[in-house]
């Protein structure tokens, strides 16, 4: 874990995270910052985000198209770094 960590630059949190998804496996590891899903990437590790997780939720029914503008519009008014073409893609999904 250590070694990741000096060798990627990530900071504790993160480095764990995937060294545990690394060990362990499972189905999914949830990271917004990019640093972490590149690393996350390069150890053939499945990654998704926050967007990724609205958009699943809206396609299982469990948020409605209006719950995910909402919820886009919160992470743009708090300032979290996630760029308007992830926005625009995130909304054209759910405009179908």
């Amino acid at each position: 874990m250590d070694d990741l960590r000096n060798a990627s630059g990530l900071d504790q949190g993160e480095s764990e995270a995937i060294a545990y998804a690394n060990e362990k496996g499972g189905d999914v590891l949830l990271m917004d910052e990019a640093r972490g899903r590149q690393v996350a990437k390069t150890l053939n590790l499945y990654v998704m985000g926050t967007i990724g997780v609205l958009l699943f939720a809206y396609e299982d029914s469990l948020l409605t198209r209006l719950d995910v503008k909402q919820a886009l519009d919160c992470l743009k008014k708090a300032n979290r770094h996630i760029g308007d073409d992830l926005i625009n893609y995130a909304l054209s999904k759910i405009s179908k």
